[in-house]
Protein backbone atom coordinates (compact mmCIF):
# COMPACT_ATOMS: atom_id res chain seq x y z
CA UNK A 1 0.00 0.00 0.00
CA UNK A 2 2.25 2.55 1.43
CA UNK A 3 5.22 1.82 -0.80
CA UNK A 4 3.57 4.02 -3.73
CA UNK A 5 3.55 6.94 -1.42
CA UNK A 6 6.68 6.47 -0.39
CA UNK A 7 8.12 6.67 -3.61
CA UNK A 8 6.44 9.21 -5.23
CA UNK A 9 7.05 11.72 -2.13
CA UNK A 10 10.78 10.26 -2.58
CA UNK A 11 10.72 11.70 -6.15
CA UNK A 12 9.74 14.89 -5.22
CA UNK A 13 11.74 15.33 -2.28
CA UNK A 14 14.89 14.42 -3.98
CA UNK A 15 14.65 17.46 -6.16
CA UNK A 16 13.80 20.29 -3.68
CA UNK A 17 13.23 23.44 -4.78
CA UNK A 18 15.91 25.76 -6.29
CA UNK A 19 16.99 28.20 -4.21
CA UNK A 20 16.56 31.93 -5.13
CA UNK A 21 19.01 34.91 -4.15
CA UNK A 22 21.32 35.62 -1.69
CA UNK A 23 21.32 32.63 1.58
CA UNK A 24 21.52 33.73 4.90
CA UNK A 25 22.76 31.88 7.97
CA UNK A 26 20.98 31.45 10.68
CA UNK A 27 21.06 32.30 14.23
CA UNK A 28 22.91 29.67 16.30
CA UNK A 29 21.94 27.94 19.53
CA UNK A 30 24.14 29.21 21.51
CA UNK A 31 23.45 32.93 19.88
CA UNK A 32 19.54 31.64 20.56
CA UNK A 33 20.09 30.69 24.11
CA UNK A 34 22.07 33.89 24.68
CA UNK A 35 19.47 35.71 23.95
CA UNK A 36 16.39 33.92 25.54
CA UNK A 37 18.23 35.41 28.87
CA UNK A 38 16.47 38.76 28.09
CA UNK A 39 12.97 37.27 27.36
CA UNK A 40 10.14 37.94 30.20
CA UNK A 41 6.87 35.85 30.15
CA UNK A 42 4.47 39.15 29.99
CA UNK A 43 1.05 38.49 32.84
CA UNK A 44 -1.51 40.89 32.44
CA UNK A 45 -5.00 40.43 34.39
CA UNK A 46 -7.68 42.52 35.69
CA UNK A 47 -8.19 43.64 31.84
CA UNK A 48 -11.85 44.40 31.59
CA UNK A 49 -12.87 41.01 33.24
CA UNK A 50 -10.47 38.69 31.43
CA UNK A 51 -6.06 38.39 31.54
CA UNK A 52 -3.92 37.66 28.98
CA UNK A 53 -0.45 36.67 28.08
CA UNK A 54 2.24 37.33 25.96
CA UNK A 55 5.89 37.65 26.04
CA UNK A 56 8.51 40.49 26.18
CA UNK A 57 12.68 41.51 26.84
CA UNK A 58 15.03 43.66 28.56
CA UNK A 59 15.81 46.92 26.54
CA UNK A 60 18.27 49.36 26.87
CA UNK A 61 19.01 48.32 30.79
CA UNK A 62 17.37 45.70 33.15
CA UNK A 63 14.60 48.49 34.53
CA UNK A 64 12.67 48.29 31.53
CA UNK A 65 10.59 45.69 29.40
CA UNK A 66 8.96 45.67 25.97
CA UNK A 67 6.04 43.80 25.08
CA UNK A 68 3.03 44.10 22.11
CA UNK A 69 0.66 47.12 23.42
CA UNK A 70 -2.45 45.09 22.83
CA UNK A 71 -0.65 42.17 25.61
CA UNK A 72 -1.11 45.07 28.43
CA UNK A 73 -3.39 47.59 27.35
CA UNK A 74 -6.81 48.10 29.21
CA UNK A 75 -4.74 45.46 32.46
CA UNK A 76 -4.35 47.07 36.05
CA UNK A 77 -2.13 44.69 36.86
CA UNK A 78 1.06 42.97 35.10
CA UNK A 79 3.70 41.07 35.77
CA UNK A 80 7.33 39.68 34.39
CA UNK A 81 8.97 36.43 34.92
CA UNK A 82 12.06 35.35 33.54
CA UNK A 83 13.20 31.85 33.18
CA UNK A 84 16.45 32.39 33.31
CA UNK A 85 16.38 33.44 36.89
CA UNK A 86 13.29 32.11 37.95
CA UNK A 87 11.93 35.90 39.22
CA UNK A 88 8.48 37.61 39.03
CA UNK A 89 8.67 41.59 39.35
CA UNK A 90 5.72 43.81 38.93
CA UNK A 91 5.59 46.07 35.61
CA UNK A 92 4.18 49.32 35.13
CA UNK A 93 2.80 50.60 31.39
CA UNK A 94 5.30 54.31 31.22
CA UNK A 95 5.25 54.61 27.33
CA UNK A 96 2.55 53.56 24.69
CA UNK A 97 3.10 54.01 20.98
CA UNK A 98 0.09 52.91 19.29
CA UNK A 99 0.97 53.30 15.67
CA UNK A 100 3.29 50.16 16.08
CA UNK A 101 1.31 48.26 19.37
CA UNK A 102 4.19 48.37 21.35
CA UNK A 103 4.37 49.22 24.83
CA UNK A 104 7.25 50.14 27.29
CA UNK A 105 7.55 49.00 31.60
CA UNK A 106 8.91 49.79 33.93
CA UNK A 107 10.48 46.81 36.52
CA UNK A 108 9.11 47.52 39.93
CA UNK A 109 12.02 44.99 41.14
CA UNK A 110 15.19 45.02 39.12
CA UNK A 111 16.54 41.40 39.13
CA UNK A 112 19.79 42.35 36.84
CA UNK A 113 18.43 40.99 34.14
CA UNK A 114 20.58 41.41 30.62
CA UNK A 115 19.50 43.93 28.08
CA UNK A 116 18.58 42.89 24.45
CA UNK A 117 21.19 45.32 21.68
CA UNK A 118 19.65 46.51 18.82
CA UNK A 119 20.13 46.11 15.05
CA UNK A 120 20.94 49.25 13.20
CA UNK A 121 20.83 48.08 9.76
CA UNK A 122 17.70 46.94 7.84
CA UNK A 123 16.29 43.47 7.38
CA UNK A 124 17.15 41.92 4.11
CA UNK A 125 14.90 40.38 2.03
CA UNK A 126 15.23 36.35 2.78
CA UNK A 127 16.97 37.14 6.11
CA UNK A 128 16.95 34.54 8.37
CA UNK A 129 15.64 35.53 11.98
CA UNK A 130 14.33 33.46 15.17
CA UNK A 131 11.35 34.88 17.08
CA UNK A 132 12.08 33.97 20.65
CA UNK A 133 9.20 33.68 23.18
CA UNK A 134 6.56 32.00 25.14
CA UNK A 135 4.11 30.64 22.99
CA UNK A 136 0.83 29.23 23.76
CA UNK A 137 1.31 30.81 27.49
CA UNK A 138 4.08 28.29 28.68
CA UNK A 139 6.36 28.34 31.05
CA UNK A 140 9.12 27.14 28.86
CA UNK A 141 10.52 29.53 25.60
CA UNK A 142 10.79 27.97 22.20
CA UNK A 143 12.35 30.13 19.42
CA UNK A 144 9.86 30.10 15.93
CA UNK A 145 12.16 30.18 12.52
CA UNK A 146 10.93 33.07 9.95
CA UNK A 147 12.25 35.28 7.09
CA UNK A 148 11.76 38.63 5.63
CA UNK A 149 9.10 38.62 2.49
CA UNK A 150 9.38 41.39 -0.38
CA UNK A 151 6.66 43.44 -1.09
CA UNK A 152 4.97 46.31 0.48
CA UNK A 153 5.64 46.52 4.33
CA UNK A 154 2.79 48.85 4.91
CA UNK A 155 0.25 47.20 7.23
CA UNK A 156 -2.60 48.32 5.84
CA UNK A 157 -1.79 46.56 2.81
CA UNK A 158 -0.57 43.56 3.87
CA UNK A 159 -4.29 42.81 5.72
CA UNK A 160 -7.76 42.77 4.14
CA UNK A 161 -9.68 46.00 4.80
CA UNK A 162 -12.35 44.33 7.45
CA UNK A 163 -8.85 43.51 9.45
CA UNK A 164 -7.74 46.94 9.59
CA UNK A 165 -10.69 48.65 10.43
CA UNK A 166 -10.87 46.81 13.57
CA UNK A 167 -7.47 47.95 14.64
CA UNK A 168 -8.27 51.70 13.95
CA UNK A 169 -11.32 50.86 15.75
CA UNK A 170 -9.35 49.75 18.59
CA UNK A 171 -7.47 52.76 18.64
CA UNK A 172 -3.85 50.59 17.19
CA UNK A 173 -1.74 51.76 13.92
CA UNK A 174 -1.98 54.50 11.15
CA UNK A 175 -1.82 54.51 7.88
CA UNK A 176 2.10 54.61 7.60
CA UNK A 177 2.52 52.12 9.74
CA UNK A 178 5.68 49.76 8.88
CA UNK A 179 5.68 46.12 9.33
CA UNK A 180 8.16 43.12 8.62
CA UNK A 181 6.40 41.03 6.49
CA UNK A 182 7.49 37.39 7.92
CA UNK A 183 7.23 33.84 6.14
CA UNK A 184 7.12 32.41 9.16
CA UNK A 185 4.79 31.50 11.48
CA UNK A 186 4.13 33.49 15.13
CA UNK A 187 1.49 31.26 17.40
CA UNK A 188 -0.79 32.55 20.03
CA UNK A 189 1.56 33.83 22.74
CA UNK A 190 4.43 35.84 20.99
CA UNK A 191 3.26 38.82 20.58
CA UNK A 192 5.76 41.16 22.02
CA UNK A 193 8.62 38.27 21.54
CA UNK A 194 12.21 39.72 20.40
CA UNK A 195 13.11 38.53 16.82
CA UNK A 196 16.58 38.62 16.35
CA UNK A 197 19.36 37.74 13.33
CA UNK A 198 22.40 35.59 13.58
CA UNK A 199 24.42 38.07 15.48
CA UNK A 200 21.65 38.10 18.25
CA UNK A 201 21.09 41.45 17.80
CA UNK A 202 17.37 42.65 18.43
CA UNK A 203 15.58 43.29 14.82
CA UNK A 204 12.12 43.23 15.88
CA UNK A 205 9.02 42.48 17.94
CA UNK A 206 6.72 39.54 16.78
CA UNK A 207 3.22 41.63 16.68
CA UNK A 208 0.32 39.25 15.20
CA UNK A 209 -0.85 37.44 12.90
CA UNK A 210 -4.41 36.64 11.32
CA UNK A 211 -5.99 33.56 10.89
CA UNK A 212 -6.38 32.66 7.10
CA UNK A 213 -8.23 29.34 6.97
CA UNK A 214 -6.96 26.57 9.06
CA UNK A 215 -3.03 28.61 8.87
CA UNK A 216 -2.66 32.14 9.45
CA UNK A 217 -0.17 34.92 8.14
CA UNK A 218 2.30 37.05 10.53
CA UNK A 219 3.88 40.06 10.85
CA UNK A 220 6.42 41.97 13.00
CA UNK A 221 7.05 45.57 14.21
CA UNK A 222 10.70 46.80 13.34
CA UNK A 223 13.16 47.22 15.97
CA UNK A 224 13.70 50.91 14.59
CA UNK A 225 10.09 51.99 16.12
CA UNK A 226 11.56 51.60 19.76
CA UNK A 227 13.59 55.10 19.43
CA UNK A 228 9.70 56.79 18.95
CA UNK A 229 8.28 54.80 21.96
CA UNK A 230 11.23 56.04 24.34
CA UNK A 231 9.67 59.59 23.82
CA UNK A 232 5.83 58.12 23.31
CA UNK A 233 3.64 59.24 26.24
CA UNK A 234 1.18 57.08 28.10
CA UNK A 235 -1.89 59.01 26.97
CA UNK A 236 -3.30 56.57 24.89
CA UNK A 237 -7.11 55.06 24.80
CA UNK A 238 -6.88 51.54 23.64
CA UNK A 239 -9.56 49.02 23.75
CA UNK A 240 -8.63 45.76 22.42
CA UNK A 241 -12.14 44.58 24.13
CA UNK A 242 -14.18 43.69 20.93
CA UNK A 243 -11.02 42.90 18.43
CA UNK A 244 -11.26 39.84 16.89
CA UNK A 245 -8.63 39.92 14.68
CA UNK A 246 -6.42 37.18 15.61
CA UNK A 247 -3.12 38.99 16.99
CA UNK A 248 -0.35 36.17 17.93
CA UNK A 249 -1.12 36.77 21.70
CA UNK A 250 -3.38 37.15 24.02
CA UNK A 251 -3.68 33.45 25.54
CA UNK A 252 -4.67 32.24 28.80
CA UNK A 253 -3.82 28.88 30.98
CA UNK A 254 -6.89 26.84 29.95
CA UNK A 255 -6.64 27.16 26.40
CA UNK A 256 -6.56 23.97 23.95
CA UNK A 257 -4.39 21.12 24.95
CA UNK A 258 -0.61 20.16 24.02
CA UNK A 259 0.06 16.66 23.09
CA UNK A 260 3.31 15.31 21.88
CA UNK A 261 3.11 14.03 18.42
CA UNK A 262 6.13 12.16 17.37
CA UNK A 263 8.69 14.82 17.62
CA UNK A 264 6.36 17.68 17.39
CA UNK A 265 4.50 19.04 20.10
CA UNK A 266 0.66 19.90 18.93
CA UNK A 267 -1.36 22.77 20.51
CA UNK A 268 -5.23 22.40 19.93
CA UNK A 269 -5.75 25.66 19.34
CA UNK A 270 -9.43 26.60 18.02
CA UNK A 271 -12.20 24.96 16.18
CA UNK A 272 -13.95 26.20 13.26
CA UNK A 273 -16.36 25.52 10.68
CA UNK A 274 -15.87 24.13 7.36
CA UNK A 275 -17.00 27.60 5.72
CA UNK A 276 -14.17 29.54 7.13
CA UNK A 277 -11.65 27.71 6.16
CA UNK A 278 -11.92 25.54 3.03
CA UNK A 279 -10.85 29.12 0.65
CA UNK A 280 -7.91 28.96 2.26
CA UNK A 281 -6.77 24.80 1.70
CA UNK A 282 -3.86 24.03 -0.54
CA UNK A 283 -6.10 22.43 -2.77
CA UNK A 284 -9.70 24.00 -3.47
CA UNK A 285 -10.46 22.11 -6.64
CA UNK A 286 -9.67 19.01 -4.70
CA UNK A 287 -12.55 19.57 -2.22
CA UNK A 288 -14.96 20.38 -4.31
CA UNK A 289 -14.17 17.16 -6.50
CA UNK A 290 -14.80 15.47 -2.80
CA UNK A 291 -18.48 16.87 -1.90
CA UNK A 292 -18.96 16.10 -5.64
CA UNK A 293 -18.39 12.67 -6.11
CA UNK A 294 -19.79 11.89 -2.70
CA UNK A 295 -22.74 14.15 -2.80
CA UNK A 296 -22.35 14.98 0.97
CA UNK A 297 -23.08 19.13 2.31
CA UNK A 298 -20.26 20.16 4.54
CA UNK A 299 -22.35 22.33 5.83
CA UNK A 300 -22.45 21.94 10.04
CA UNK A 301 -19.13 20.48 9.56
CA UNK A 302 -16.66 21.84 12.46
CA UNK A 303 -12.69 21.12 12.85
CA UNK A 304 -10.66 20.69 15.95
CA UNK A 305 -7.36 22.97 14.46
CA UNK A 306 -3.85 20.80 16.01
CA UNK A 307 -1.39 23.41 15.67
CA UNK A 308 2.68 23.31 15.42
CA UNK A 309 4.50 25.96 17.14
CA UNK A 310 7.36 26.28 14.99
CA UNK A 311 6.56 26.46 10.99
CA UNK A 312 2.48 26.58 11.92
CA UNK A 313 1.95 23.32 10.36
CA UNK A 314 -2.05 22.61 11.08
CA UNK A 315 -4.32 19.04 11.67
CA UNK A 316 -7.50 19.55 11.22
CA UNK A 317 -9.70 16.79 12.47
CA UNK A 318 -13.64 16.55 13.31
CA UNK A 319 -14.68 18.61 16.05
CA UNK A 320 -15.13 16.30 19.47
CA UNK A 321 -12.91 13.73 18.56
CA UNK A 322 -11.05 12.57 22.06
CA UNK A 323 -7.09 13.09 20.87
CA UNK A 324 -4.98 10.30 22.92
CA UNK A 325 -1.07 10.02 22.35
CA UNK A 326 1.10 7.15 22.24
CA UNK A 327 4.34 9.22 22.39
CA UNK A 328 3.77 8.36 18.22
CA UNK A 329 0.83 8.65 16.80
CA UNK A 330 -1.91 10.91 18.19
CA UNK A 331 -5.35 9.20 17.27
CA UNK A 332 -8.95 9.14 18.14
CA UNK A 333 -12.27 8.03 16.56
CA UNK A 334 -15.63 9.57 15.02
CA UNK A 335 -18.79 8.39 17.56
CA UNK A 336 -20.34 6.78 15.26
CA UNK A 337 -18.30 4.20 13.65
CA UNK A 338 -15.25 2.26 13.07
CA UNK A 339 -13.34 5.72 11.74
CA UNK A 340 -9.96 6.62 13.07
CA UNK A 341 -7.62 9.42 12.53
CA UNK A 342 -4.64 10.29 13.09
CA UNK A 343 -1.45 12.00 12.62
CA UNK A 344 2.37 12.66 13.91
CA UNK A 345 4.93 14.90 12.92
CA UNK A 346 9.23 15.07 13.00
CA UNK A 347 11.96 17.97 12.53
CA UNK A 348 14.74 16.82 10.01
CA UNK A 349 17.60 19.11 8.92
CA UNK A 350 17.08 18.34 4.98
CA UNK A 351 14.55 16.96 2.99
CA UNK A 352 16.42 13.02 2.77
CA UNK A 353 15.52 12.72 6.35
CA UNK A 354 12.27 14.32 5.89
CA UNK A 355 11.76 11.72 3.31
CA UNK A 356 12.91 9.16 5.68
CA UNK A 357 9.94 10.49 8.30
CA UNK A 358 7.23 9.99 5.84
CA UNK A 359 8.38 6.02 5.44
CA UNK A 360 8.47 6.27 9.15
CA UNK A 361 4.81 7.25 9.23
CA UNK A 362 3.84 4.89 6.55
CA UNK A 363 5.37 1.84 8.15
CA UNK A 364 3.75 2.54 11.41
CA UNK A 365 0.42 3.24 9.78
CA UNK A 366 1.22 -0.70 8.44
CA UNK A 367 2.06 -2.31 12.23
CA UNK A 368 0.04 -0.24 14.11
CA UNK A 369 -3.73 -1.91 11.16
CA UNK A 370 -2.57 -4.82 10.48
CA UNK A 371 -3.74 -4.84 6.73
CA UNK A 372 -2.13 -5.36 3.61
CA UNK A 373 -3.18 -2.14 1.61
CA UNK A 374 -3.46 -1.25 -2.14
CA UNK A 375 -3.21 1.95 -3.78
CA UNK A 376 -6.43 3.34 -4.76
CA UNK A 377 -5.25 5.90 -7.93
CA UNK A 378 -8.59 6.94 -8.21
CA UNK A 379 -8.36 9.35 -5.51
CA UNK A 380 -4.40 9.62 -5.24
CA UNK A 381 -2.58 12.24 -6.55
CA UNK A 382 0.05 11.18 -9.17
CA UNK A 383 2.79 12.67 -8.04
CA UNK A 384 3.53 15.17 -4.86
CA UNK A 385 2.72 18.61 -5.46
CA UNK A 386 4.89 21.66 -4.89
CA UNK A 387 2.90 25.21 -4.08
CA UNK A 388 5.93 27.15 -4.49
CA UNK A 389 6.82 28.54 -0.97
CA UNK A 390 8.44 25.40 0.32
CA UNK A 391 5.19 23.40 1.04
CA UNK A 392 4.94 20.07 -0.39
CA UNK A 393 2.29 17.37 0.03
CA UNK A 394 0.92 14.46 -1.41
CA UNK A 395 -2.58 12.75 -0.25
CA UNK A 396 -3.29 9.06 -1.46
CA UNK A 397 -6.01 6.57 -1.05
CA UNK A 398 -5.46 2.98 -0.32
CA UNK A 399 -7.77 -0.03 0.74
CA UNK A 400 -7.08 -3.45 2.22
CA UNK A 401 -9.74 -6.44 0.52
CA UNK A 402 -11.22 -8.96 2.48
CA UNK A 403 -9.55 -12.88 1.50
CA UNK A 404 -13.14 -14.01 1.87
CA UNK A 405 -15.38 -11.87 -0.10
CA UNK A 406 -13.19 -9.92 -2.33
CA UNK A 407 -14.85 -6.15 -1.30
CA UNK A 408 -13.02 -3.79 0.75
CA UNK A 409 -12.60 -4.56 4.49
CA UNK A 410 -11.11 -1.34 5.15
CA UNK A 411 -10.31 2.54 3.32
CA UNK A 412 -7.69 4.54 4.72
CA UNK A 413 -6.71 8.13 3.53
CA UNK A 414 -3.66 10.02 3.90
CA UNK A 415 -1.57 13.20 3.59
CA UNK A 416 1.98 13.68 3.72
CA UNK A 417 3.64 17.09 3.89
CA UNK A 418 6.43 19.32 4.74
CA UNK A 419 7.60 22.91 5.14
CA UNK A 420 11.04 24.23 6.29
CA UNK A 421 12.49 21.45 8.13
CA UNK A 422 9.05 19.74 9.66
CA UNK A 423 7.00 16.70 8.01
CA UNK A 424 3.34 16.23 9.29
CA UNK A 425 1.65 12.92 8.23
CA UNK A 426 -2.28 12.77 8.77
CA UNK A 427 -4.12 9.75 8.01
CA UNK A 428 -7.69 8.31 8.56
CA UNK A 429 -8.63 4.73 8.88
CA UNK A 430 -12.45 2.97 8.01
CA UNK A 431 -12.78 -0.07 8.85
CA UNK A 432 -15.64 -3.18 8.57
CA UNK A 433 -16.74 -1.52 5.96
CA UNK A 434 -20.36 -3.08 4.81
CA UNK A 435 -18.89 -4.86 1.64
CA UNK A 436 -21.97 -5.12 -1.28
CA UNK A 437 -23.56 -1.89 0.42
CA UNK A 438 -21.42 0.62 0.61
CA UNK A 439 -20.36 -0.01 -2.24
CA UNK A 440 -23.41 -0.25 -4.13
CA UNK A 441 -24.93 2.91 -1.98
CA UNK A 442 -22.03 5.22 -3.24
CA UNK A 443 -23.44 4.71 -6.44
CA UNK A 444 -26.91 4.00 -5.48
CA UNK A 445 -27.29 6.98 -2.61
CA UNK A 446 -31.66 6.83 -3.09
CA UNK A 447 -31.86 3.55 -3.21
CA UNK A 448 -34.61 3.29 -0.25
CA UNK A 449 -32.18 0.05 0.77
CA UNK A 450 -29.66 2.74 1.53
CA UNK A 451 -30.72 4.16 4.31
CA UNK A 452 -30.27 6.38 7.25
CA UNK A 453 -27.78 4.63 8.70
CA UNK A 454 -25.24 4.30 5.57
CA UNK A 455 -26.22 8.48 4.98
CA UNK A 456 -24.54 8.69 8.21
CA UNK A 457 -21.53 6.88 7.48
CA UNK A 458 -20.70 8.30 4.44
CA UNK A 459 -21.22 12.23 6.14
CA UNK A 460 -18.46 10.71 8.79
CA UNK A 461 -15.82 9.86 5.95
CA UNK A 462 -16.71 12.97 4.26
CA UNK A 463 -16.02 15.37 7.16
CA UNK A 464 -13.04 12.97 8.02
CA UNK A 465 -11.72 13.04 4.59
CA UNK A 466 -12.07 16.76 3.70
CA UNK A 467 -10.13 17.46 7.23
CA UNK A 468 -7.01 15.56 5.49
CA UNK A 469 -7.36 18.35 2.53
CA UNK A 470 -7.85 21.19 5.04
CA UNK A 471 -4.42 20.25 6.74
CA UNK A 472 -1.85 22.72 5.72
CA UNK A 473 0.94 24.68 6.09
CA UNK A 474 0.48 28.27 6.10
CA UNK A 475 0.93 30.02 2.65
CA UNK A 476 4.12 32.41 2.21
CA UNK A 477 3.96 35.01 -0.45
CA UNK A 478 7.83 36.36 -1.54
Amino acid sequence: MLQLGRYILLAALASPIAATGVSFAEPSADTIKAASRSLVKITASDCTGSSKQGSGFVWKDSSRVVTALHVVAGCTTISGWNQETKKTTQLRVTNQLTKADLALLSVNDDHGWPALQTENNEVAVNEVLKAIGYGYGVNSWHDVDLKKSAGDATLRKAIPAEAWQQLQQAGLMEDGTQVIRAQGHLVSGMSGAPVINKEGLLVGIGDGGLEKGAASISWVMPASYLSELETAGNTANVNTQNLTVAFSADVNETDGKTIQCGGITFKKSRTRPFSALAPYADNPEAINLIMNALGVNPQGFNYDIYESPKNGGVVALPAGIEIQGDGYFCAGEMENFDITVGFSGGEAPNLQQINNLSIEFDANIVQATGYFFQPDPEVSYLGAWERGDGFITTRKGYYALNATTGFPQAYLYETLMTKGTEFIGVAALMEHIPPQNFQYCLLNQYDPNCGSEFQLLLKDWTQTMLGLFLSTFPFQQN
